[in-house]
């Protein structure tokens, strides 16, 4: 099933390969249901790419279909397209990727609680990730205007980095690593509530 905000399309092909139709219908939860409903099968295999949109589909499809197989869109990329064209995957091709046993499965969580939990993982990555790029700009600011000697976290400690600002001889430029400093203090603070609610949800 070919997923996204405003329209669904859902492509059917049987055991033995043989295409069987196209179904179009709007985003609605109904409309799945009753479109995966109206697919004609003992065994119904539902494969959909990882999106936005995934999680909620899967769970509304997990009542119709024996299995909902979540993939990844880039590997499905490599396997079927060339380096020269620009279409992406479409559905019939989910298919027989399906089929083929080809594709590159995601693990999806089968309840709420499981997806919170993994919502609050990625969540607290991803300000990680932020927190490491904000301190390699204040590095690499404080080098670009002639501080080399910068080895050690002691610039970013509260307690040391206004020596490290004394050394800048331009006030604009001290002032652009204050406002950097400031948004490193943020995400700090914002990484620590994270990690608690991640704590919270494992407890």
């Amino acid at each position: 099933m070919d997923l996204h905000a405003r329209n669904c399309t859902l492509v059917e092909i049987d055991e033995s390969g043989r295409f069987r139709g196209t179904m179009g219908f709007s985003t609605i939860e109904n409309n799945i249901i009753h479109a995966l409903k109206s697919v004609k099968a003992r065994q119904k295999h539902l494969t959909i790419e990882e999106g936005p949109l995934t999680y909620w589909a899967s769970q509304i499809a997990h009542s119709v279909v024996n299995q909902v197989i979540t993939c990844d869109p880039r590997e499905n990329a490599l396997i079927y397209k060339s380096p020269h064209k620009k279409d992406k995957v479409d559905t019939r091709k989910l298919c027989r990727l399906l089929r083929l046993d080809e594709l590159k499965h995601i693990y999806r969580p089968d309840n709420d609680e499981r997806a919170i939990f993994k919502s609050a993982a990625q969540h607290y990555i991803g300000l990680r990730n932020q927190l490491m790029r904000l301190k390699q700009k204040i590095k690499a600011l404080y080098r670009h205007w002639e501080l080399i000697d910068i080895f050690t976290d002691s610039v970013y400690s509260s307690n040391s980095r206004d020596k490290y600002l004394m050394r800048v001889e331009h006030i604009p430029i001290r002032n652009q690593l204050l406002r950097l400093y400031h948004l490193m203090d943020q995400a700090e603070a914002m990484l620590k509530s994270a990690l608690r609610a991640i704590k919270k949800t494992w407890a």
